[in-house]
């Protein structure tokens, strides 16, 4: 069996969002300059759009309650007694 790993070196673009050189010379769809970070984030507002940043404070509460979910510190009381009226209906 053989194996084959590619490599990408770092210049090819792996500190492309370090910065805001990622955004020199870009244009958005509509041809407005959206070429720094700050302008983006005004088109963005401007016209109801969102980025993947704008959802790190709820990725980061769904893992906290994933983690207490699976450490049984849940408190969600609701999803308890769903859990065991299902146990109770298959067991029936």
């Amino acid at each position: 069996m053989e194996r084959k790993l590619s490599v990408v070196p770092a210049s090819a673009g792996a500190y492309a969002l370090a910065g805001d050189r990622h955004y020199e010379g870009m244009r958005a769809t509509d041809g407005t300059d959206i070429g720094s970070r700050t302008k983006h984030r005004e088109y963005m507002k401007r016209n109801n759009l969102t980025t993947v940043d704008d959802f790190s404070k709820t990725w980061s509460r769904a893992a906290e309650e994933r983690q207490a979910f699976r450490s049984g510190t849940h408190q969600d009381t609701s999803l308890k007694q769903d859990i065991a009226q299902a146990i109770q209906t298959k067991t029936a």
